[in-house]
C-alpha cells in the first residue's frame, strides 16, 4: 500500500536505450514491484502543457505490489518533459523518489527509433532514414515537442545535453546515469551497482532471466501487424503479468510475420549523423564529468 513513507523508483528516459529490459530485469527483484504497464505515461502530459489526472489513478497501477522496498515504473518520454514535469513528480510523490536516465549512442538510438516507428505503423515503409532526417530537420521549434509529432522526435531525442541538467539539479544524489552499452555488455554488473546504490540485496540479480525486451522486428503483413498491436495494447497487464506466455505468443506472431531481412543505412549518412551529434556528445561529457559521472562509453568522450 503506497503512503507517505513510499518509495518510488522512476527509469525516465531515454527511448531505445534498453529501458524495457532493464524494467524487466529489475522487476524480478523481490524488492522492486514494477507498475502494472510499463510505461504509466502518467506525468507525460505535463511534457505537452497538459493537466494529469488525480494522483489515485497513479496509486492504481500498483495494487499488485505488496509493500516493496520501492514502487517502480519506466515511462522514457518523462526525460524531455523538462522542470515542470520534474516539480509534477516531486509534489505528488514527495522526496522518496529515485530517477534512472539510461542514455546510447544518440546515432544508434535514432536508427533504432526509425525502425520502431516503422513497426508501429507511425511511418510508411517506404520512408528512407535520409527523408526522415530531412523532415526532422524541417520541423520548426514549437513544433519539435507536439505530441502529435513524436514520432518525429527521433533526431531531436539525442541532444541530451539540452534536457539534461534540470534532472541532475533537481535530484542530486537520487538519480543514475547508466549507458545502454554497458547494460548490454555486461546487466548484472550494472544491476549491482543499481542496488548498492538504491540499498537492496544484489544477489537475487545474480539469478535473474536476461533477455532483450521490446527489440524491433521487421513485419511482411501491415494488416496482421497493426492487429497485433492492438491485442498487445489491450491486454498488456495481463502479458506483463504472465511474460513466459506473452514470449511464446510473440515467437509464434513472427514465425508467421517477421520479415528476415533488415533496412540497410548508407555510410555517409551515418557520418553525417555522427558529425551533427558531435557538439551534443562533448556538451553532455562536460556535464556529466562536473556531476563526477565517469565511465562514459566511447561516443560520449
Amino acid at each position: 500500500m503506497i503512503d507517505q513513507k513510499s518509495n518510488f523508483l522512476i527509469v525516465a528516459g531515454v527511448n531505445k536505450a534498453g529501458t524495457t529490459s532493464l524494467f524487466s530485469y529489475l522487476n524480478q527483484h523481490p524488492d522492486l514491484c514494477g507498475s502494472s504497464i510499463k510505461e504509466t505515461c502518467f506525468f507525460l502530459p505535463i511534457r505537452y502543457n497538459e493537466t494529469i489526472e488525480p494522483i489515485e489513478k497513479y496509486y492504481q497501477l500498483f495494487t499488485q505490489c505488496k509493500n516493496p522496498a520501492y514502487f517502480m515504473e519506466s515511462t522514457p518520454g518523462y526525460f524531455y518533459g523538462g522542470q515542470k514535469l520534474i516539480d509534477s513528480i516531486k509534489q505528488n510523490l514527495g522526496d522518496r523518489v529515485k530517477i534512472v536516465l539510461v542514455f546510447r549512442d544518440p546515432v544508434q538510438r535514432l536508427l533504432s527509433f526509425f525502425k520502431f516507428q516503422k513497426s508501429r505503423l507511425n511511418l510508411e515503409a517506404h520512408i528512407t532514414l535520409d527523408e526522415y532526417i530531412k523532415t526532422c530537420h524541417a520541423l520548426e521549434k514549437s513544433h519539435i515537442q507536439a505530441q502529435a509529432n513524436n514520432h518525429l522526435f527521433g533526431l531531436e531525442g539525442g541532444k541530451y545535453a539540452h534536457y539534461i541538467e534540470p534532472w541532475l539539479k533537481s535530484f542530486n544524489k537520487d538519480i543514475k546515469i547508466i549507458f545502454f552499452e554497458h547494460l548490454k555488455e555486461n546487466p548484472k554488473v550494472v544491476l549491482a551497482e543499481l542496488s548498492n546504490w538504491l540499498g537492496i540485496d544484489a544477489k537475487p540479480f545474480e539469478h535473474i532471466t536476461i533477455e532483450v525486451e521490446n527489440k524491433t522486428r521487421n513485419f511482411n503483413n501491415r494488416f496482421m501487424q497493426k492487429a497485433a498491436l492492438t491485442i498487445n495494447h489491450s491486454f498488456e497487464k495481463f502479458f506483463r503479468n504472465n511474460p513466459n506466455f506473452k514470449k511464446k505468443l510473440r515467437n509464434l506472431y513472427f514465425s508467421f510475420n517477421e520479415k528476415s531481412s533488415s533496412e540497410k543505412f548508407d555510410a555517409s549518412i551515418l557520418n553525417e549523423l555522427n558529425e551533427f551529434y558531435k557538439p551534443y556528445n562533448q556538451n553532455l561529457k562536460q556535464i556529466l564529468t562536473a556531476n563526477k559521472i565517469e565511465n562514459l562509453p566511447d561516443w560520449a568522450m
